[in-house]
């Protein structure tokens, strides 16, 4: 099923966002924030959030442009919302967790690529 081009922009740019950050309020206040849920949830639920949310809502089955989008909407979302707190610890976290999160979905991105070059190549032969 294609998309019309503003359902996509709706559902990379606030869709994707917007249900992480859902998921953001919900972890934040069941299980507060220290240390241990800080890096559990900015190191693993958003990655795999991101993934998760992209395959069921943009029916892509690997990790994509439109992604890396989404991922970089929800951590702008969350500059804007905590920009006063810039030099807490918490903030650096969350900073440093975008440009890991960021360079292991591009990584996962070339990687699937270059398995589908290669494997159109294979079949070509």
């Amino acid at each position: 099923m294609k998309y019309t081009n503003a359902m996509l922009y709706f559902k990379v740019l606030a869709l994707i966002p917007l249900c992480i950050s859902i998921v953001l309020a919900a972890y934040s206040l069941l299980l507060g924030w220290n240390l241990i849920t800080l890096i559990v949830f900015w190191f693993f639920i958003v990655p795999f959030l991101t993934l998760f949310l992209s395959s069921r809502l943009l029916k892509e089955d690997h990790v994509t442009a439109k992604t890396m989008v989404s991922l970089t909407a929800f951590y702008s979302l969350m500059v804007f919302m905590i920009y006063e707190h810039f030099q807490s610890d918490y903030f650096a976290v969350m900073m440093f967790s975008f440009l890991y999160n960021f360079l292991i979905l591009g990584l996962v991105m070339f990687v699937q690529r270059h398995d589908r070059i290669s494997q159109g190549r294979h079949d070509a032969h």
